[in-house]
């Protein structure tokens, strides 16, 4: 297994900017404390974006890196070509980041920004090498003083920030990675909890409503079933009265009808 760190540095040029050379960058691989990866490393291809001249660029000495100036990010390429000709080449990717994160600085500042540093660190790992590129692995993992490279620097300015990975730092902060997000879900639990009472009180206010309707549509239909009764007792009294009318008025024709109706003439004979 070894160890190394890719990355890029960013500065603004101030006063020396042009309209698209606004920065300075340099991309690279090292070793995690400034290692010489020479040491099992023939050569690194840096592949930048195709609008620069020479967008492939072949490193075959350490430092491997390729300084530029731009205006723009982007991503770029690196592959790694071993000393171990039956080791297939390691190809990584890396956007160039040349602006801090945060809002922009504002133009009349006095404070001179200070480089802008993105790397990863990464673990390189050979299955059953060669016993002479094994050797080589070997030395390079040593920690020789003898075989490291001097402090990365970009015009002028000392890179801080680099150069320094400590398995510490990363527990510390996979520990709260693991915190936030445990606190996250404990936050979303508690919003699902009263969600689902909300839902609960108005599926209940709902369900009373629907009986406070029912119970109202069914008092309408009783009152309007009563008044129908009314209205045909009301009706009843009125064919009573045109029963008895019409009796009278049979009657009155058996009077008037003595001229040789029939039930005049039962009347007769009676």
């Amino acid at each position: 297994v070894c160890p190394i760190v890719y990355g890029s540095v960013a500065v603004h040029l101030g006063k020396k900017s042009e309209e698209y050379s606004t920065h300075r960058w340099k991309l690279y691989i090292r070793g995690p404390n400034n290692e010489d990866l020479s040491t099992f490393v023939e050569k690194v291809a840096f592949t930048l974006h195709p609008s620069f001249a020479e967008p492939v660029r072949e490193v075959k000495k350490a430092p491997f890196e390729v300084s530029e100036t731009g205006w723009g990010e982007f991503e770029a390429s690196i592959r790694i070509y071993f000393k171990d000709s039956d080791e297939r080449p390691l190809d990584l990717f890396h956007l160039i980041k040349l602006y801090p994160p945060g809002p922009p600085q504002l133009s009349g500042s006095l404070k001179k920004p200070a480089p802008v540093v993105s790397e990863q660190y990464d673990e390189v790992v050979f299955f059953e090498p060669t016993e002479g590129f094994l050797q080589l692995l070997m030395a390079y993992t040593a920690k020789d003083p003898k075989q490291h490279l001097a402090p990365l620097m970009i015009e002028g300015i000392p890179v801080t920030g680099t150069g320094v990975f400590d398995d510490s730092l990363d527990l510390e902060r996979l520990s709260w990675i693991q915190d936030h997000v445990l606190s996250e879900i404990n936050a979303a639990k508690d919003r699902l909890v009263n969600l689902q009472a909300q839902v609960v009180a108005i599926t209940q206010q709902r369900k009373t409503e629907q009986k406070q309707m029912k119970a109202q549509q069914s008092h309408q239909q009783q009152q309007s079933g009563g008044e129908g009764s009314m209205h045909q007792q009301g009706d009843g009294g009125g064919d009573d009265g045109n029963t008895e009318s019409g009796f009278s008025a049979v009657g009155g024709g058996s009077k008037a009808g003595a001229g040789g109706t029939g039930v005049t003439a039962v009347g007769k004979a009676a």
